[in-house]
């Protein structure tokens, strides 16, 4: 069996111990803007992110009329941002629609480049994750240069006018004051006397991928790329995105302004300096033609060249196209794991400090912590999981958070002067997390209100539940026996028999019907191998005794009453030197030497057949629940079926679910049927009520699974339930189960021969 959270029972769990891991990161950002956004626009976003950590490695995606690229939908899959922010125009339920992300929410961002919703740490802070003394550029008083090249250094190196606190931050490193008077000299001071640049700072401590390309191209390959005017956004936008790839370093200007830049000797060992001596600066342009691009090489580039050379590259689609994701580039985050421990499903916990600053009361700053959090007990060590519609403040109390695509959780942390946060943990059972996730699941971001107000277990429920109890629990162990031919054809025969005293069989009747299983399997049995009647004899006892120790099997006496010849099973717990006869009633002595009979648990019985020739559906539902644990590698949890209610005083049900288990973190629903026929019967009703839950639930998967598939009717159910669902935006994939017959492919095992 492989625990997990809330798993094998509807009932709460005993107390546990909880690891948990939190790690520090950056807050991650993706934005989306309409072809028509400006360039003032685009460079003021691009500013405004780049002065917060990590926030250079932010993807800023066009939308055009046709929609986005399959390059840029490809790009995004490798990224999980915080929020995500959506300029004028913007469709946001088209974005919702990609199904990329598991955002805190879906912003706006302005005209103007400005979202009230970007934040994070400011990027000097990470002054530490450099040698102290080495000299940092400090600019003051830029509001006051007339420079046409002040946008360029903004953009390229992140110039920001120096704040009071910037000084403080920056005192313990040698200040390099660039002002309004020496701005001219700005190349000379760059090449003349290396500092710690702001475009530096946010490129440090990463917590994101880097991507590589498919196609091999150099790692330390510097970049300039160049557009014809400010109305060309298609060339900023390639600077802005190229940066999410590995490349050692990237320059944006206009034309006007690398003429103007070509003026300044200096600026070609600014060049210099940025680029790998054994590589040459490609120039990159989308608005000009590699003859127009020849012609600035020739102009501009070459006359001021250090030792440099340079050369055209056309780039004929963007995005580049990515390698898998054992290809992407390690993060480099050096804020290491922080383990705390819980006793109990509650508890507190502290939310760690970036490890960079002691700090950060500046003014107020913000990132995330990411938690990783796992059950340990004695026997296991296992990951805590959970679906994306869960409400983490629900969890991590009155904290704003997600659930990342992983199935962990995140929380987003405000500055609280220099002391980590203090915050409650209540970890849910898998019954109270599945009331949430049915009542009040979370889409996008926001905690949706569902019709359904009240959930609850019937009949086949409380049978379903006495049976995994029967089997402590054990999916494994359910599988070992409801796989196995022998076994099943036993327990049938028990629930069928019409004979008297049929639901009951001796130990010898057992072992005959063993020798011919093994006969029918092609097994011959074998004095001169492990393979003999007699290790037969003392497997089949040993098995007998686990299945009586479950109470799978009931151990009694199989009698005769001399009086009236009535035949029945005796309880041991009921034998005594007289018996009551189940027929006469009167009462007659126990039996010399009575062999053992064993009858079925009648909770195993009728969860096989509802009568001797109608099946129970319940069987199909427990060893579809053991299917799916099977797919489980680090956590699982299910709940019997359950009644939905719209309304807590009508007694009547508005759905019903059949299969509800949590598959690493996946929350499944399904139906089940023994026969794939049922699937359709009365106009389909239970397909159109398992969709229409679905489409209130919102669950990764649907699943449909039953025991016999004669004319294909499985195929035909999943195929109804597509066209059911129809274009609706949040479709959960659909999977369908045919459950394989029991074979004899255990008669070689333990249960039947000890090595």
């Amino acid at each position: 069996m492989l625990p997990g959270l809330g798993s094998g029972s509807i009932n709460a769990r005993p107390m546990n111990q909880y690891q948990i891991v939190s790690q520090v990161r950056h807050l991650r950002y993706v934005c989306f803007v309409r072809d028509e956004y400006t360039h003032e626009a685009l460079t003021a976003l691009m500013q405004s992110l780049q002065q917060y950590w990590g926030g250079r490695y932010t993807p800023i995606i066009p939308v055009p009329a046709t929609g986005i690229s399959p390059g840029y939908v490809a790009l995004l899959q490798h990224y999980d941002p915080d929020y995500v922010l959506c300029g004028p125009g913007v469709d946001v339920e088209a974005v919702k629609q990609l199904r990329c992300f598991s955002p805190v929410g879906y912003f706006d961002l302005n005209e103007k480049g400005y979202s009230k919703e970007l934040r994070g740490v400011y990027a000097l802070h990470l002054l530490t994750q450099f040698t102290p003394g080495l000299p940092v550029l400090v600019a003051s008083g830029l509001d006051q240069v007339t420079s046409p090249l002040l946008p360029f250094y903004k953009l390229n190196f992140g110039l920001v006018s120096a704040a009071a606190f910037d000084e403080e931050i920056t005192r313990s490193y040698r200040q390099v004051a660039l002002t309004a008077e020496n701005f001219a000299s700005i190349n000379q001071l760059l090449h003349e006397q290396p500092s710690i640049l702001h475009s530096d700072l946010v490129r440090q401590n990463l917590h994101t991928v880097v991507l590589r390309t498919s196609v091999y191209q150099p790692y330390n390959v510097t970049e300039l790329i160049v557009a014809k005017d400010r109305s060309a956004t298609a060339d900023l936008l390639y600077y802005w995105n190229r940066q999410l790839y590995e490349c050692r370093s990237l320059l944006y200007c206009t034309v006007e302004e690398l003429r103007e830049l070509g003026r300044d000797r200096y600026f070609g060992a600014v060049l210099h300096n940025m680029s790998a001596y054994d590589q040459p600066i490609e120039v990159v342009s989308f608005s000009l033609n590699e003859a127009e691009v020849d012609v600035l090489l020739t102009d501009v580039l070459r006359p001021i060249a250090r030792h440099r050379a340079f050369r055209y590259r056309a780039i004929a689609e963007f995005p580049l196209a990515i390698m898998d994701a054992s290809g992407h580039l390690p993060h480099k985050s050096s804020e290491s794991p922080t383990t705390q421990t819980l006793i109990s499903d509650s508890g507190l916990i502290q939310l760690p400090m970036p490890s960079f600053s002691k700090n950060l009361h500046y003014y107020p700053q913000q990132w995330a912590v990411d938690l990783e959090i796992s059950q340990r007990t004695d026997d296991y060590r296992n990951r805590l999981l959970f679906p994306l519609t869960t409400n983490c403040g629900s969890i991590v109390k009155g904290r704003k958070g997600r659930v990342r695509p992983g199935r962990d959780l995140s929380v987003l942390v405000a500055s609280q002067g220099n002391e980590p946060a203090a915050v409650t943990v209540e970890l849910p059972s898998f019954p109270q997390l599945l009331r949430q996730l049915i009542a009040t699941p979370v889409l996008h971001g926001q905690a949706t209100r569902t019709r359904f107000v009240d959930q609850r277990p019937h009949d086949d429920s409380n049978r379903l539940s006495a049976f995994l109890s029967i089997f402590n629990q054990d999916f494994a162990l359910v599988r070992e026996f409801f796989d196995d031919k022998f076994w099943v054809d036993v327990f049938e025969e028990l629930c069928r028999s019409e004979a008297l005293a049929g639901d009951a069989i001796g130990f010898e009747e057992l072992v005959r019907r063993c020798q011919a299983a093994l006969s029918q399997a092609g097994i011959k049995l074998s004095k001169a191998t492990a393979i003999n009647g007699g290790n037969l004899r003392q497997s089949l006892r040993r098995t007998v005794q686990e299945l009586c120790g479950y109470g799978v099997l009931l151990p009694g006496f199989k009698l005769k009453c001399p009086r009236c010849s009535s035949i029945f099973w005796h309880p041991l717990n009921g034998a005594a030197q007289t018996v009551p006869c189940s027929g006469c009633l009167r009462d007659f002595s126990f039996p010399v030497e009575q062999p053992f009979a064993y009858k079925l648990n009648s909770v195993i019985k009728n969860s096989m057949f509802q009568s001797r020739f109608m099946r129970d559906g319940n069987l199909t539902v427990i060893r579809t629940l053991v299917s799916l644990h099977e797919q489980a590698h680090q956590s699982f949890g299910y709940s019997p079926q359950l009644n939905l209610y719209d309304s807590y005083r009508l007694g009547l049900n508005s759905a019903e679910l059949d299969i509800i288990g949590l598959v690493d973190g996946q929350l499944i629903i399904g139906e089940a049927k023994h026969s794939g026929s049922a699937f359709m019967a009365n106009d389909l009703k239970p397909l159109r009520s398992l969709v229409e839950a679905a489409k209130i639930i919102c669950p990764d998967r649907l699943i449909l699974a039953c025991y016999e598939d004669s004319n294909s009717e499985l195929a035909q159910a999943k195929t109804t339930v597509l066209d059911l669902f129809g274009h609706w935006a949040y479709q959960p994939v659909v999977t369908t189960l045919l459950l394989p017959d029991p074979s004899y492919f255990y008669l070689r095992g333990h249960r039947y021969f000890l090595d």
